[in-house]
This record gives C-alpha cells, sequence and structure tokens, in this order.
C-alpha cells in the first residue's frame, strides 16, 4: 500500500495533488541535485527515463541512495548508448543528453551498495521498426512484444558498445530495465 508520492518534476503542468486517490508532493528539481527529503525516508525509488538528462547522474545517484531507507526498491530504465556525438546538435535530444555506459552504471550500483533483482536489456532498435509497420502505437503494453524485445535484446547482447559508429553496432540493445535493492542495515 502507497500512503504517499513525492515526485521530483519540473514541469508544473504534470503536478496533481493526488494520484489514484493516493496524496502526492511535488519538488521541483534542484539544479545542484539535492533531493530535499531525510536520509532513509523513501521504500520506492522510480527513475524511468530521467537519469540520462543530468549532467551530475553521480551526485543525483548518491542523493536517492542517501533518501533510500534500509530495503528500498529501485526501478531504473535508462539508455546506456552515447546517442550519437553530443558536441553537434542531434535531432530530438537535449544538448548534452546521453546515455549511461552499461559497465559505469554497474560500478554505481556495488558503490552503492545495492542488489540487482532483475535486469533486462531493452529496447533493439528492429523491434521498434517492426511495432511501426504493424501499427503498434503503444508497443510497451503489449505483452508480446515485451517478450520479442527482451528475447533479441539478449541474443545480440555482445553486440554492445557505448558507442555506435557502424550500422552493424545499431544491432544491439538501448537501453537497461533495473529493478534494485538496498540491502538492510
Amino acid at each position: 500500500m502507497i500512503d504517499k508520492i513525492t515526485a521530483i518534476e519540473p514541469a508544473k503542468e504534470w503536478w496533481r495533488t493526488e494520484i489514484n486517490g493516493v496524496p502526492t508532493e511535488y519538488q521541483m528539481p534542484s539544479i545542484l541535485g539535492d533531493i530535499d527529503a531525510p536520509d532513509a525516508s523513501f521504500d520506492l525509488i522510480i527513475a524511468f527515463g530521467v537519469l540520462h538528462h543530468i549532467p551530475n547522474v553521480s551526485h543525483v545517484l548518491a542523493e536517492l541512495n542517501r533518501v533510500a531507507a534500509s530495503g528500498a526498491i529501485f526501478a531504473i530504465r535508462e539508455p546506456i548508448y552515447s546517442m550519437g556525438d553530443w558536441r553537434h546538435p542531434r535531432k530530438g535530444l537535449t544538448p548534452n543528453e546521453r546515455g549511461l555506459p552499461l559497465p559505469w552504471l554497474y560500478r554505481k550500483i556495488d558503490q552503492m551498495n545495492l542488489r540487482v533483482v532483475h535486469k533486462q536489456l531493452c529496447s533493439f532498435p528492429p523491434s521498434a521498426r517492426l511495432a511501426e509497420k504493424f501499427g503498434l502505437k503503444r508497443p510497451y503494453s503489449s505483452k508480446h512484444y515485451v517478450i520479442l524485445d527482451a528475447v533479441l535484446s539478449d541474443l545480440f547482447r555482445f553486440n554492445y558498445s557505448y558507442h555506435r559508429p557502424g550500422a552493424w553496432k545499431k544491432f544491439a540493445p538501448t537501453s537497461v530495465s533495473l529493478i534494485l535493492e538496498k540491502y538492510p542495515t
């Protein structure tokens, strides 16, 4: 049972007083990445496609870990490739947006004393093209699509690299979904 939701969200138009009957409190993000909450105050932390937008992601991860209670669950989904050459304009991306290198992310998880409960490579580019071809507007709402994408991502995990200079290197998963648990203290 969820008693309260706290969201760190810059878009005030998304702010609500409740979500499905659960009281919701919103905070504007701090430019430094500090979180205005006491230590060990959250049982669940969700960050889907957020961290790769933050320039000081190491500090933000440390803050998330600080506010996570013992035994807290983290649900994270992030891109794991460079997303092109960020020194030049990239269509549809913010200027400094870049994925998190998978080895770096795993080192951070270890340093934060988090246990990987589940990890799944995902977002295999040809899967998205297939979804478009078959008219799936929300492919991740389809159990069959999710399974297909996971299988293809696993099959092509050998081809993973952070930088993807050639067409062949694009046949690799582009994201990782993680369920983590903060080791009880």
